[in-house]
């Protein structure tokens, strides 16, 4: 009898098991204006942000590329979300 168990049945709930819902987990949302504060908090945002336009008084330019900082700082999936730091530290927290 424990050989005429049917696996085919048992896959789907295996596998819902490991693979988490994308639209409950957290770690699968995009990051937007709606969840930018509960992913990142204020003062690392900062931080990110002068950072990245931290500029070289010999040259004008910026001393770092986006490379350079997302090592740095490895929890920010892309440059866009510099910009979208910059627009939260600017109105000093808030979306408005």
């Amino acid at each position: 009898d424990l050989y005429d168990l049917d696996l085919e049945d048992t896959a789907p709930e295996a596998a819902a098991l490991e693979h988490p819902n994308e639209s409950t987990d957290i770690d699968y949302l995009p990051i937007d204006e709606h969840n930018l504060e509960k992913s990142f908090p204020l003062d690392y945002m900062k931080r990110a942000v002068e950072y990245f336009d931290e500029k070289d008084p010999l040259t004008g330019q910026r001393k770092r590329n986006w490379c350079t900082v997302k090592h740095i700082f490895r929890r920010i999936p892309n440059s866009h979300c510099i910009s979208r730091f910059r627009k939260y530290v600017e109105n000093g927290g808030t979306k408005k």
